[in-house]
């Protein structure tokens, strides 16, 4: 099963635990780069706690994942075309099996982090509802990447939907991918969230 996408949704997400203290006063004042900028201190100070134990940081982890995160809108969204076609238990163990997919790999990864920063930029609307929130990876010695958090705000709240990497979705990259498999078991959803059940046995 090839799920890259789904490590492309991990390995931008990482950097939200390497955002600066320090941001720009004019991504301070809008509401969605703000959001982006207090999700990453978070997580530093989550993952940083050597108070926590293994498990109870991982606890931790899941919690501001789901907080940070609208699954379900980006579960729905990958699933497509198929979301309509698939029974009421398929779409509640395919939202479930995709956060938790997306935890663990997310979380196995974080030990990668190597002294990246994330440098907030500009934000700007997109529709009625999103906020594109502009930002840049730096390292040394190696070059610039370019990371856009599409981050919707509903009844007060942020959630980020996706993650464009270099001008690339990853939420349809994803869907792409999901759709193929979902072909490759002859329409059927159930194929697909058998594979993802699959890889999160040999994840254990």
């Amino acid at each position: 099963m090839r799920l890259r996408g789904i490590a492309g949704f991990v390995s931008a997400g990482i950097v939200l635990c390497c955002l600066l203290a320090s941001a720009a006063s004019a991504a301070e004042a809008n509401s969605s780069a703000t959001f982006i900028r207090s999700l990453g201190e978070e997580a530093i100070a989550k993952l940083a706690d050597n108070a926590l134990d293994e498990r109870t940081r991982e606890r931790e982890f899941r919690s501001l994942w789901y907080d940070g995160f609208d699954l379900k809108t980006i579960g729905r969204f990958l699933l497509g075309r198929y979301w309509r076609r698939a029974t009421t238990e398929e779409r509640e163990e395919f939202q479930e099996l995709f956060g938790q997919f997306v935890v663990k790999a997310y979380y196995a990864r974080l030990g990668q982090y190597a002294g990246e920063t994330l440098h907030i930029g500009n934000s700007r609307t997109d529709g009625r509802r999103d906020t594109i929130v502009s930002t840049e990876i730096r390292a040394p010695n190696v070059p610039t990447v370019r990371i856009d958090w599409r981050v919707r705000e509903r009844a007060g709240e942020h959630k980020v939907i996706d993650v464009i990497v270099e001008g690339l979705s990853m939420a349809i990259t994803q869907r792409d991918e999901f759709s193929a498999v979902i072909q490759r078991s002859g329409g059927r959803v159930e194929g697909l969230i058998e594979q993802m059940r699959t890889k999160l046995k040999e994840s254990n």
